[in-house]
């Protein structure tokens, strides 16, 4: 890296010292499905948030926005792209780690929730807003196609019906067959 290069989200994030996932676009893009994004999304267990916030604002990024389970970061370079930060329970963060697959992202190795964990994500995502569910449903389908055997169709209405909205699993397994 050259004098007065910024490191990217995910070069920097490496080097924290707490475990994290990559979530969101750039997981699904290192799954297999090429899509557009430009921001970052993670995943850390709640109790290391205000370490995190503190590394991230050390980077050049500033919090913008906050809820009870999400930190959004933008960066004083716009050039670099936002940063969310999703914040889990310890166990939840446990079982998503414990099942994470290791890949790698623009050169650098980094652990990515399995696919069912992602496609739950999504749901949830969608479930709690219905303005991402074209950008999300596309995801979902688009990880299934690329990954056949990854969750079964059993696992796959549970997981649909467990976060998801009515009738999902029904939606996705029409598109998934097209």
């Amino acid at each position: 890296m050259g004098v007065g290069e910024m490191k990217t989200p995910v070069e920097f994030l490496v080097e924290f010292s707490e475990p994290l996932l990559v979530i969101g676009g750039q997981a699904v893009r290192a799954l297999g499905y090429a899509r557009q994004t430009s921001d970052w999304d993670f995943m850390i267990a709640v109790a290391n948030a205000v370490a995190v916030k503190r590394y991230i604002e050390a980077q050049g990024y500033k919090e913008v926005y906050r809820t009870s389970s999400f930190i959004k970061f933008q960066p004083e370079d716009k050039a670099r792209g936002d940063l969310d930060v999703m914040t889990v329970d310890a166990p939840t963060f446990a079982k998503m780690a414990a099942g994470s697959l290791e890949v790698c992202i623009d050169g650098i190795t980094v652990r990515v929730p399995a696919v069912g964990h992602l496609i739950a994500l999504k749901l949830h995502a969608i479930k709690n807003n219905a303005y991402r569910e074209l950008q999300d449903m596309t995801d979902i389908v688009e990880l299934l196609r690329a990954h056949p055997d990854s969750v079964s169709d059993d696992e796959l209405r549970a997981t649909c019906e467990r976060y998801g909205p009515a009738g999902f699993f029904e939606r996705i397994q029409y598109f998934r067959r097209r």
